[in-house]
């Protein structure tokens, strides 16, 4: 039995011994950490050298300032030609205008009339109020203007004045039509025409 007993007095040596070097194990790192934790929180400050004054005397500069007034900035303005009248059209529903002066010299009027209106009534009436239009100041510098009287979705009537031959008269159709070119007319138009004696 002594060999037994032997065995079993080394066992529990070893393992006394085992367990007091585990506790020094977790006791060191534990002071370890709190040390190093403290050396976190109060970092070691060196002190900066401060710099010496210096009294020196700067010898006076002078300096010349000149304002120059801002001059304005041009901006380029593209030509914006002023919105031509079509107030005079009275009985036009709606009327659409081209304005080609800068290009062709021409001006175009599409003038749309309510369809249940009779298109010789509405050419009379058109061409009548064509002589008011080319005298108004808002057409200058076109050549020609050309006039076309759209019935719902037919053009029943188009005819091109030339400017410079209109002469205003006591007879505003002849005085329009005079100085003009019959581009398209409807037969119907056509007789009501020839009939009231207007071309």
């Amino acid at each position: 039995m002594k060999k037994s007993s032997v065995i079993f007095v080394s066992a529990i040596s070893v393992s006394l011994l085992l367990l007091q070097g585990c506790s020094d194990n977790e006791s060191a790192p534990a002071n370890t950490t709190s040390t190093q934790e403290t050396a976190k929180i109060t970092p070691e400050v060196k002190p900066e050298p401060i710099p010496e004054v210096v009294s020196e005397v700067v010898p006076e500069i002078q300096v010349e300032t000149t304002i120059t007034p801002e001059v304005p900035v041009e901006e380029e303005v593209a030509d914006i030609k002023p919105e031509i009248n079509t107030s005079v059209f009275v009985y036009a529903e709606k009327v659409e205008v081209t304005d080609s002066r800068d290009i062709t010299e021409n001006i175009d009027l599409v003038v749309f009339v309510n369809e249940n209106m009779a298109v010789g009534t509405a050419t009379q009436r058109i061409i009548i109020q064509t002589y008011d239009f080319l005298q108004q100041g808002d057409i200058k510098g076109a050549k020609n203007v050309t006039i076309g009287l759209m019935s719902g979705e037919f053009r029943v009537f188009q005819f091109t004045v030339d400017v410079t031959k209109f002469k205003a008269g006591d007879n505003f159709i002849h005085s329009v039509l005079d100085a003009s070119k019959i581009d398209k007319v409807r037969p119907d138009v056509d007789e009501f025409g020839k009939a009231a004696d207007f071309w």
